[in-house]
């Protein structure tokens, strides 16, 4: 090797030198970091973040965090101070530690053998080169790294390296479960109380109590806790007490009774040092009801179509069918329906959200109730609606009112007599006639009039004596009534029957002379009604003219 290719190459030998250097120091920094970053990660996680239970989404931020100060302490104290290699610098480097050198090292590197350039005599060139290898030909240029600069640094690394490995190796559980949790993984810390048996997810009736229950091996604390809070809200989490119960399966037990479930639930248990994984009490709602048809088919007398309704209370007519179709939310694996004393099964009509059942020729009113099975959760919890009502109004009979004549009275034997009455009936009257008797004799019908969908109306008759009562004769007393009926089916009992009045037979002269009597009466009638008018009339000028009223 020639004396100018050994200056070079102990150069290059300085710089290497230098890199180990850097390494050596970069990576005991890189080291105290790590080492610091993961002790604070430890206080981090396991004295908050696992106590409260946090979301695991905070170990992958407590990660990037870590990367973050990693990758800035492996740039700024190991990265960027690794330069390529330049001569230029080695060698004002090794002048900076050799001030004899008078910057002919600097030269050497500046001005290559042979080199003639710069207006510079290719033999001085050679002359500052020889000068250059006879200075530095007893010089180490790698004592310009000194390593004793970082002993104290390699020693406390050393130290922290091997207290962190020692307290891994003790802790190599919580160690483990660190490095999982910062992974984002669900891992646990070891505990000296272990929660066993935990209720776990729960499926509840809803408004239903609900006991949560736990157990606890190793060291056993006197009382535990529960941590509950909404699942669908992100609120604080409530704490409750829990009490030893007893034991199960050799284990000791602690307890807690929610009242009144009505919402979702988180929770979790802490028993000692130790807590369990959060679980979620579901409460099951009870079956209602989204679509509802009543079909109601009338009895054929009444004249009606069928028709539906989307109204559970409501008034029918006496005699109607009833069809209930009715589609639930939620799954129903069981629909019981309570008609006062009477319960009945509904029927699938087709799946287990639409469901029937019906009741026939309804006679009274009567009111009604669901009592269902879900099918949501699988335990078939049983719920009980509210009441309903179905009104039954019945088929009323006709009423008809005798309107003329207003009173008994008297007829010859050829006497026209002239009838009024007014008839009415809920759902419509069939017809109408007239019901007589003679004396103490048997009674008899003369037809009037028919009806077809009229509910209310005026009957005018003209019975005629002469040609329907040939048992007339004077001295026979005539008993009447005008009669009407519906179309109820129901034979006689849907007949009404207007007041009775009588006619007594009498002859000519006799009628006459009561028909004067009758006349008197009326006009005498009619006279005091015009008096009482007078005297109204009277008084109330009187009293325009004490109050001053303008005539």
């Amino acid at each position: 090797m020639s004396e100018s290719a050994t200056i070079d190459q102990k150069l290059v030998q300085l710089w290497r030198q230098e890199r180990r250097f850097y390494h050596v120091r970069g990576a005991a920094r890189f080291l105290l970091w790590l080492i610091a970053m993961l002790l604070v990660d430890f206080l981090i996680d396991w004295g908050i973040l696992y106590r409260v239970n946090s979301n695991l989404k905070l170990g992958l931020l407590l990660l990037i965090i870590n990367v973050v100060v990693l990758g800035y302490v492996l740039w700024n104290e190991w990265l960027k101070h690794l330069k390529p290699f330049d001569p230029m610098i080695v060698a004002l480097e090794v002048e900076t530690r050799h001030p004899e050198l008078a910057s002919v090292l600097v030269s050497y590197t500046q001005f290559k053998e042979g080199d003639g350039g710069h207006g510079v005599s290719a033999e001085l060139v050679e002359a500052m080169r020889q000068q250059a290898r006879d200075l530095t030909r007893s010089i180490d240029f790698r004592e310009v790294v000194d390593f004793a600069q970082i002993r104290k640094l390699l020693l406390a690394c050393a130290g922290i390296t091997l207290f962190f490995l020692v307290i891994s190796i003790n802790w190599q559980s919580h160690a483990t479960s660190l490095l999982r949790r910062l992974a984002g993984v669900d891992a646990t810390y070891p505990t000296r109380t272990q929660v066993l048996n935990v209720s776990g997810d729960l499926v509840v009736r809803i408004g239903a109590p609900v006991v949560v229950t736990a157990g606890a091996e190793g060291v056993i604390p006197e009382e535990g806790a529960i941590y509950v809070r909404p699942a669908e809200e992100n609120s604080d989490w409530q704490r409750a007490p829990m009490q030893a119960s007893g034991a199960a399966n050799g284990l000791p037990t602690f307890e807690r009774m929610l009242e009144e479930v009505n919402q979702d639930l988180l929770y979790y248990v802490r028993l000692g040092d130790d807590r369990s994984d959060t679980y979620r009490i579901t409460p099951i709602p009870a079956p209602s009801i989204s679509a509802v048809r009543i079909e109601r088919t009338y009895l054929s007398y009444l004249r009606r179509e069928a028709d539906p309704t989307a109204d559970l209370t409501g008034s029918v007519p006496e005699g109607t069918s009833l069809v209930w179709h009715l589609t639930t939310r939620t799954p129903v694996t069981r629909l019981q329906v309570l008609i006062g004393d009477k319960q009945i099964d509904a029927d699938q009509e087709g799946d287990n959200l639409h469901w029937t059942f019906r009741e026939d020729k309804v006679k009274r009113s009567f009111k009604y109730t669901f009592h269902w099975t879900e099918g949501i959760s699988g335990q078939e919890f049983e719920y009980d609606d509210i009441e309903h009502a179905i009104e039954v109004i019945p088929d009323t009979v006709p009423k008809v009112e005798l309107l003329q004549p207003t009173r008994d009275g008297l007829a010859t034997v050829n006497r026209r007599v002239t009838l009024e009455a007014r008839a009415q009936d809920d759902h419509g009257l069939a017809e109408a006639w007239l019901t007589y008797a003679v004396d103490e004799g048997e009674e008899k019908q003369i037809p009037i009039q028919t009806f077809k969908d009229k509910s209310s109306v005026t009957v005018d008759f003209v019975w005629d004596l002469k040609k329907t009562v040939p048992e007339r004769k004077p001295g026979a007393n005539l008993r009447y009534s005008v009669s009407v009926k519906d179309h109820c089916p129901n034979g006689d009992s849907h007949v009404a029957r207007s007041m009775r009045r009588s006619l007594a037979v009498v002859d000519n002269e006799r009628y006459v002379e009561w028909y004067r009597e009758e006349l008197a009466r009326e006009l005498a009638e009619v006279r005091r009604a015009e008096e009482a008018e007078k005297d109204a009339a009277r008084a109330l000028k009187q009293l325009k003219i004490q109050e001053g009223v303008q005539q």
